[in-house]
C-alpha cells in the first residue's frame, strides 16, 4: 500500500518502539493481545480499539476497522480520477465488483440525495 512521508515516518517510529533497532519480524503481530495465545487480538478487540480511538478523535459513532478500509478505498478512487480498476489493485480485491461494493453510497448520502429530490 502506498504511503506518504508522514505515514512512513509514523510507521517507522512505531516499529522502532515495538521491535527495537534490530530487524523487524514481518510475521510479528503488531497489535498483540496480552490475553490470547499467540498474542493475536480478536476481531472484537480490534473493533473496540478502533471505535474508542475514533470517539477520542471526535469522529462519529459507528467507526469500525472495516469502515477505515472503505474510507481508504473511496480516497483512492477519488485520487485516481474514479478509475475502478486502478482502485481495485490497492486493497487487493480480486474483482472490481468487490471494489464497487466498497464504493457504494453510504446511507446518509442516499437520505440527503432523496431529500434533495423530494423538496
Amino acid at each position: 500500500m502506498p504511503l506518504n512521508a508522514a505515514e512512513a515516518a509514523a510507521i517507522k517510529e512505531f516499529a522502532f518502539a515495538r521491535f527495537g533497532s534490530g530487524p523487524v519480524d514481518r510475521d510479528a503481530v503488531v497489535f498483540a493481545s496480552r490475553k490470547r495465545y499467540p498474542g493475536v487480538s480478536s476481531r472484537r478487540q480490534a473493533h473496540t480499539i478502533v471505535s474508542d480511538a475514533a470517539l477520542r478523535a471526535g469522529l462519529a459513532e459507528g467507526v469500525a476497522p472495516h469502515s477505515l478500509r472503505r474510507a481508504f478505498a473511496r480516497d483512492v478512487y477519488a485520487a485516481t480520477n474514479h478509475d475502478l480498476v486502478a482502485t481495485q489493485t490497492i486493497p487487493g480485491h480480486a474483482s472490481p465488483l468487490t471494489t464497487a461494493h466498497y464504493l457504494g453510497p453510504r446511507r446518509e448520502e442516499l437520505v440527503l440525495r432523496t431529500r434533495e429530490i423530494i423538496t
